[in-house]
């Protein structure tokens, strides 16, 4: 090349203004891929070969009016499950109720009757032959209303007695029962033996007699009054001390009031547990 003319080019560019730069690029570095990872699934295929197992872990809770039921699906899951039968009932679980899909665990029973005992069965089911499988039994007691006390007695009076003309469609029973020592007291009439007093006060003792009357109105004395206690007001303070001071409190200069209600320290009265509380008539119609 010609030393003159390669001057003179340079002197060209300074003159314009030009710069000519050089930018080395490095080259792209590729990083090695790591082979892929691949992960089993079993997969089990559920049949109907036979029924479901039973529901495991049954369990119920209940209130006054309610009862609800919790399980677990059966544990052998190569039985496919198509969902569940919950039955109930008084002495047998008479009422059945079927939940379809496999994916409920849980079923709540409304309308049921206060401090009544109940039978109840889980099952799950399938489409073959039979269906349900083999149910799991519980049974478990509604409780009590607040402000309710249940009485039930027993009759000394024959069911058919021929001298008394009375038989057990005729006859009925009143019944009579207020605050202890209170000069209210309230009545009502039951064809049966054993009856559910509501409306009343919670904390407070209650005193209860009872006697039958026949169909041509003769009536038994009244039978010997007993004291129940209806359950506490939840959100008073409760002090205990001895039954007998308790049920004799007049002689112990007592007197419930000024936000205290005075209790039996001496265990649960059968009322307040849900259990009836018995009476007995311990004379016959004369």
């Amino acid at each position: 090349m010609n030393v003159t003319n390669q001057a003179q080019r340079e002197e060209e560019n300074r003159m314009e203004g030009t710069t000519k730069s050089t930018v080395m690029c490095s080259p792209l570095l590729f990083a090695p891929v790591a082979p892929k990872h691949h992960t089993n699934v079993d997969i089990v295929a559920s049949s109907e070969s036979r029924v479901p197992d039973r529901p495991e872990n049954v369990r119920v809770r209940t209130t006054a009016t309610t009862a609800t039921l919790w399980w677990d699906p059966p544990s052998d899951k190569s039985i496919l499950v198509r969902g569940y039968t919950v039955s109930y009932g008084v002495a047998t679980p008479s009422r059945r109720i079927v939940i379809e899909g496999p994916n409920t665990n849980s079923f709540t029973l409304n309308r049921l009757e206060p401090d009544t005992e109940y039978v109840f069965s889980v099952s799950a089911y399938n489409e073959a032959d039979g269906e349900d499988g083999e149910p799991v039994l519980l049974s478990a007691r509604t409780l009590q209303n607040d402000g309710t006390v249940a009485v039930s007695w027993e009759d000394p009076n024959p069911e058919q007695d021929i001298e008394n003309e009375i038989d057990g469609t005729q006859r009925h029973y009143l019944i009579q029962y207020g605050i202890y020592q209170s000069e209210e007291l309230s009545k009502m009439r039951s064809n049966s033996r054993h009856v559910l007093l509501s409306g009343l006060l919670p904390g407070k003792e209650y005193e209860v007699a009872v006697k039958v009357v026949g169909d041509d109105g003769r009536e038994s004395p009244w039978s010997i009054r007993d004291v129940v206690l209806t359950p506490p007001d939840p959100s008073q303070k409760i002090s205990q001390y001895d039954w007998d001071c308790d049920f004799e409190k007049d002689l112990c200069g007592m007197r419930n009031g000024d936000g205290v209600h005075w209790i039996r320290a001496g265990g649960t009265p059968a009322a307040e547990s849900g259990m009836s509380l018995p009476m007995f008539l311990s004379q016959k119609i004369s």
